[in-house]
């Protein structure tokens, strides 16, 4: 995902499975829940843990014009 926006909020929205990264463990995500991605984490992955395919939406925050 890119970072050049900053910080974003993975959310799933079907399925379960987990983030898995270089820096951590894992942290298990599942339909209903999010996990917030900071800009400093760039190396990760989602690993679909399930019996049917994971639908994960990425949500950036608003850009802000000066």
């Amino acid at each position: 995902m890119s970072t050049d926006r900053g910080f974003y909020c993975l959310v799933a929205l079907q399925g379960e499975g987990k983030l898995v990264g270089k820096n951590f463990d894992y942290i298990p995500i599942r339909r209903g829940k999010s996990a917030f991605i900071p800009t400093t984490l760039d190396d990760y992955e989602i690993v679909n843990s399930g019996q049917s395919p994971m639908e994960v939406i990425c949500c950036y925050p608003p850009t802000v014009e000066n």
